[in-house]
């Protein structure tokens, strides 16, 4: 395993973090995720990406991620743990003062996602979607004093807009608040948009750390889809998926070239999708979900992938999903 630093702050992430959005749902999912969680320790994993909007009540991916934490107890100083916060309108529903990124739930919810990882702070705190009801000023604030309290020591955003960010750090600067340090969006080869053109400019000039969910498209960059799906995968059962990934079922030729490029150095066409992912430099971690111990294992290959793949590769790769 590899690791970056998380834009201009020292701490430095593993390429390749767990995310726990899926397969950590409720208690169902104890023995396999300890396997899963274990295993990425064990291959150089320190980011483990949270959120209360993950599991099957708010809360419970993180409760069950800490019940797991507590019991193979990894030294705290071998790894980082995210929460987020969400406005009131997304994710699992529940009371009205229970969302949102005021001063009273950004509190609230770090107090609680502590609690439910069982540490006494968290690495990182992110605001997981604006909130048109929440003043930016508000939120700065907030997570200026968690900071100063040692609650949490990095804050950082979700799927904001640059417009979002002038204003904040326009807001930092006045009162001398934390900026926050890393922004979590949607990044892979068949999605680098926000990263490498909306993004890029704040990224760059404020120092910014991405960690990238969705590196492999929700599995379409592995390659399944290319003979057609069947009833038991995301494209059979989300139709929201299926629909804004419609040109990338079947035999797609883009994917055909990557799986033929994959098949050449023979590596599995994910760690060739995540090792290519990996060669933009903007990118501070990969948060790859896991269904088991083994997939996570093959995964977090693909960091040393990044390192060995030829110019070569890279350019006719790469060159596939070129605007």
């Amino acid at each position: 395993m590899n690791y970056r630093r998380m834009g201009r702050t020292g701490l430095k992430l593993s390429e390749i973090s767990i995310g726990t959005w899926q397969n950590f749902e409720n208690d169902g999912d104890y023995d396999n995720g300890k396997e899963i969680l274990k295993a990425a320790l064990e291959n150089g994993v320190n980011y483990i990406d949270g959120a209360e909007g993950y599991g099957s009540s708010v809360g419970e991916s993180e409760r069950l991620a800490g019940r797991i934490l507590r019991e193979i107890a990894p030294p705290r100083n071998s790894y980082a743990v995210s929460g987020k916060i969400i406005p009131i309108e997304f994710g699992h529903k529940r009371p009205i003062l229970s969302g949102g990124l005021n001063r009273k739930h950004i509190v609230d919810g770090c107090d609680e996602a502590r609690e439910r990882f069982g540490v006494s702070y968290l690495d990182l705190y992110f605001c997981h979607r604006p909130d048109p009801e929440t003043e930016l000023e508000e939120t700065c604030f907030a997570m200026t004093e968690l900071i100063r309290q040692g609650k949490i020591l990095y804050w950082g955003t979700s799927c904001f807009t640059p417009e979002q960010f002038s204003e904040i750090f326009t807001i930092c600067d006045r009162y001398n608040l934390y900026k926050p340090s890393v922004e979590q969006c949607e990044f892979s080869l068949i999605r680098q948009e926000k990263v490498t053109s909306i993004l890029a400019p704040v990224i760059r000039s404020q120092g910014i750390g991405i960690t990238a969910y969705s590196p492999l498209s929700g599995g379409i960059l592995t390659g399944k889809y290319l003979d057609g799906t069947d009833d038991d995968t995301r494209v059979a059962k989300v139709e929201w998926f299926r629909n804004a990934n419609e040109e990338f079922l079947g035999q797609n030729q883009k994917l055909v070239a990557l799986k033929a490029i994959a098949d050449e150095i023979e590596i599995p066409m994910a760690r060739l999708s995540l090792a290519l992912a990996l060669k933009n430099d903007l990118i501070s971690s990969l948060i790859a979900g896991a269904s088991s111990r083994t997939q996570i294992e093959e995964t977090c290959k693909a960091s040393e992938d990044a390192r060995k793949l030829s110019a070569d590769i890279v350019q006719r790769a790469l060159a596939l999903f070129a605007a």
